[in-house]
């Protein structure tokens, strides 16, 4: 055999034992930290991550488990402090959680999925009146701070322009027509809200501050992320559940998201960045009529016993009750910049 010929195996054998440790490491990776799964939390196993094991209990799923590594059962767990930076709003709402009864020992959620009293202390009934009319309910909201509402611009078209009449908020509803205590309220509309539902969005500030450490009433956090982790949100509200009939009890239902192109139908300027399109889980069933400015909201994962993230607000939607009905919602985390300089004068800070 030549030397060049000798040269030219050794050459052969080297490359062949390169090829055989790369695919040893990638048969058995070894990174299995959170950067390598694009966790913005900590890896910690299933079992010890408080959040994801409430909310798999609650809902016999488990869907929302973002896995870092699912042979070894570990988890992106939002118990844990996050490797990121917390929004101005957010590190707001989690300041709550801290005040000395404000997260019972009990659960504020019963393992029943349908709405029941107080299970959404945030959600906030709203209404209008003037001197000669009786309080007529416009739309839904939601507590985002002890003296403000998170609601839809367009529930107050008809009436903005007119002073006689007044904006009323009821918290701790779950009875339409009889629950809950009234505070007024004073109207700030997004500057760039128009008719074609473009930044539908309104804040109102309570006459007063509320008592935010009852189980009644609890303020919601605005959501750090655009969306949820599965696409998935509840949502609730006081709205028609027939052609005829409002609802005489706070309804709730899941709804899930979907390409926003299938809410072309609803003639309006389409943006995946400001908005949200959803359906129901199911083939039937969605929000309706006085819906509008509601949340759609998920419990907030490592408080999930007293806290909810908003992602949306309700903006307008097709035939309710309608086979393959598509509803679309403003999407907050595009606008918490204005909602923080409102509601804490960020801005001054």
């Amino acid at each position: 055999m030549t030397s060049t010929n000798l040269k030219t195996m050794c050459c052969n054998i080297r490359i062949i034992l390169i090829l055989l440790l790369v695919a040893l490491c990638n048969c058995y990776p070894t990174d299995t930290t959170s950067a390598s799964v694009n966790c913005e939390y900590k890896c910690v196993q299933f079992e010890d991550c408080e959040g994801d094991v409430y909310l798999a209990e609650r809902f016999e799923t488990t869907e929302h488990v973002k896995y870092c590594n699912e042979a070894e059962n570990t988890v992106c767990c939002q118990d844990e402090e996050p490797n990121r930076n917390i929004s101005f709003s957010e590190k707001q709402c989690l300041a709550y959680s801290t005040i000395d009864g404000f997260c019972p020992t009990r659960l504020l959620i019963s393992n029943s999925v349908t709405a029941v009293e107080n299970e959404f202390p945030f959600m906030a009934l709203i209404e209008v009146k003037n001197k000669s009319t009786d309080y007529t309910l416009v739309c839904g909201g939601a507590l985002i701070d002890k003296m403000y509402v998170l609601t839809a611009a367009h529930c107050f078209d008809s009436t903005r322009n007119y002073p006689e009449y007044e904006i009323f908020v009821r918290l701790g509803a779950h009875k339409r027509t009889s629950s809950g205590t009234r505070y007024k309220a004073i109207e700030t509309v997004h500057p760039d809200y128009s008719s074609d539902a473009t930044a539908d969005l309104s804040l109102l500030k309570l006459n007063m501050s509320v008592n935010i450490l009852t189980n009644k009433v609890k303020p919601a956090c605005i959501a750090q992320n655009s969306s949820s982790a599965n696409g998935e949100y509840k949502v609730a509200g006081w709205g028609y559940v027939n052609k005829n009939q409002l609802a005489d009890n706070l309804k709730t239902g899941w709804l899930v998201s979907v390409n926003i192109t299938k809410c072309e139908n609803l003639d309006v300027e389409l943006n995946e960045n400001r908005h949200i399109c959803a359906k129901p889980h199911h083939k039937f069933g969605d929000v309706c009529e006085n819906d509008s400015g509601g949340p759609l909201f998920t419990p907030y994962l490592n408080l999930a016993n007293c806290l909810f993230e908003i992602y949306g607000v309700v903006s307008s939607g097709g035939n309710c009750n309608n086979n393959n009905s598509y509803t679309r919602h403003t999407r907050v985390s595009y606008y918490r910049d204005w909602i923080e300089n409102v509601v804490w004068l960020k801005s001054n800070n």
